[in-house]
């Protein structure tokens, strides 16, 4: 399916997302190359996977599959949040496969953050406070989302069950984004919302991830200003195309 240099695009949504979420950047690739927008296990209309399966390097491994079964790879990985753990994990499984690897606004290293923090956090996500606890966290994250993007991203959060955003959480805290990307040697950019670098950024801690800021956008940058994020795209796909 690969047609000439024109590499496919694996797009992963966020976690309590679904593939809905790109439209717009489907939209704008479909004159001149093939956009996958998958649905991660637990979401969307995809099957759920047992209790210990969405850490990042089983999603991956389910993602290979269906990757596989279309013949896609070699392809460009593009993931938002979580699904950039996905798309990172799915670098470290099969980094002959990636010629590219797009991380919009992926989470920091949650390897350096302060146990108490993460501990502190995840507890709030029991039964008896989950959904409170969840919805403020999505909110602070929805901060500059305009109002239909608001509303789209918590009916997908309502619609994902309770455990596979837990479990998925969970797993977090004990990923490695940094030595995937350290590894490639492809192109590799992250889109962010502006706002002071930390750290643990992975374009802080990973040498050569690129990152390009956008202005007044929420966590969900790539639907709240889809023109400015599909420019950004275009760019960088032009050069993995050239690599």
């Amino acid at each position: 399916m690969n047609e000439g240099r024109r590499s496919p695009v694996l797009f992963l949504h966020s976690l309590a997302g679904d593939a809905a979420h790109w439209e717009a950047q489907i939209r704008h690739l479909m004159p001149e190359r093939m956009g996958l927008a998958v649905e991660l296990p637990g979401h969307g209309i995809s099957a759920a996977l047992e209790p210990g399966g969405y850490a990042p390097a089983s999603m991956a491994s389910e993602i290979w599959s269906t990757v596989d079964v279309l013949a896609l790879a070699p392809l460009a990985l593009v993931g938002h949040s979580y699904g950039a753990a996905v798309a990172i994990a799915m670098l470290a499984q099969r980094p002959d496969a990636v010629r590219g690897i797009l991380l919009v606004d992926p989470a920091p290293d949650l390897r350096q953050a302060p146990p108490e923090e993460i501990t502190g956090f995840l507890a709030s996500l029991a039964p008896p406070t989950y959904e409170a606890a969840i919805r403020e966290h999505f909110e602070g994250a929805l901060e500059d989302a305009r109002p239909d993007v608001r509303e789209t991203v918590l009916e997908s959060l309502g619609r994902t069950p309770r455990d596979v955003v837990v479990r998925a959480l969970e797993s977090l805290p004990g990923f490695d984004p940094v030595g995937p990307l350290h590894a490639f040697e492809g192109p590799k950019m992250a889109v962010l919302r502006r706002r002071p670098d930390a750290p643990s950024d992975l374009h802080v801690a990973v040498p050569g991830l690129r990152a390009r800021g956008l202005p007044a956008v929420s966590h969900w940058l790539h639907m709240d200003a889809p023109a400015e994020f599909n420019a950004i795209l275009h760019e960088f796909l032009g050069e993995v195309d050239a690599a």
